[in-house]
């Protein structure tokens, strides 16, 4: 099987989460830009070896960064496995696309009760990636991998 990353172009609906009562889409972009922008920057204070096993390829392509990797596998019913490098008070973990769903739905739902949701649904009902910085995504990978934020 040939690796390919997620489009741009192309976004894939994955689920729908709820903002209020407001229905947001979230896209296979949306995932990568999540995982992107945690790997790169949000979990560096937290988080120690992300290994991640694709259900069909082997070995990570030469040239692919982590964050593609991780997205494309749990794109395809794989997990990636992220050790806490803090102080272990977090178990290391397994996350899952599901566990995605909820990191997406805990953020927003926050963001909702907190009155800061402005700017982060755009018009058609989706996530609006720009506005979701490094420490946003990684409160979203905490709400998916234990249920909080854990680290601020």
């Amino acid at each position: 099987m040939s690796f390919s990353a997620v489009s741009f172009n192309d976004p894939k609906p994955l689920f729908t989460i709820y903002a209020g009562r407001r229905p947001v889409l979230v896209t296979d972009y949306d995932l990568d830009c999540m995982i992107t922008t945690a790997f790169e920057g949000g979990i560096q204070e937290w988080a120690g070896r992300i290994r991640t096993v694709h259900p069909s390829i082997d070995k990570k392509p030469r040239g692919v960064p982590q964050s593609t990797w991780a997205a494309a596998a749990l794109l395809t019913d794989g997990v990636v496995f992220i050790d806490d490098d803090d102080d272990g008070c977090q178990p290391n973990t397994m996350l899952t696309l599901s566990m995605c769903r909820r990191g997406f739905q805990e953020f927003i739902r926050l963001r909702t009760e907190q009155k800061e949701l402005d700017g982060y649904i755009d018009y058609n009902g989706r996530i609006e990636m720009a506005m979701v910085d490094a420490g946003d995504a990684s409160g979203m990978l905490q709400f998916a991998l234990w249920g909080e934020w854990v680290y601020a």
